[in-house]
């Protein structure tokens, strides 16, 4: 096995400096991640959570039209077939 390429002191020392930094460099670029991490984790539940409602609420909706369209059709069936609808006049001003 050969020897170190670093000979000197200074040599060693700047490795050591190196190094160093490189782990705080590290450890910076490693917090910003998660931080960004955290946020998408955030966004994706608000999204998940805005779906769910929605959904829930369009399906109590289409539950409550079908509610109102039996009640409608029950309705229509006692008091006969025919609906007249009043008419009115529409004032054009």
């Amino acid at each position: 096995m050969q020897g170190l390429p670093f000979d000197t002191a200074t040599q060693l020392i700047a490795l050591g400096i190196t190094l160093v930094a490189g782990f705080f460099f590290g450890l910076a670029a490693r917090s910003g991640r998660s931080k960004w991490r955290d946020r998408y984790q955030d966004e994706e539940l608000r999204h998940r959570t805005y779906r769910d409602e929605t959904g829930a609420e369009l399906r109590e909706s289409q539950r409550r039209l079908r509610e109102l369209e039996t009640e409608n059709a029950r309705l229509r069936a006692a008091t006969g077939a025919t609906v007249v609808t009043p008419t009115r006049t529409v004032d054009p001003y």
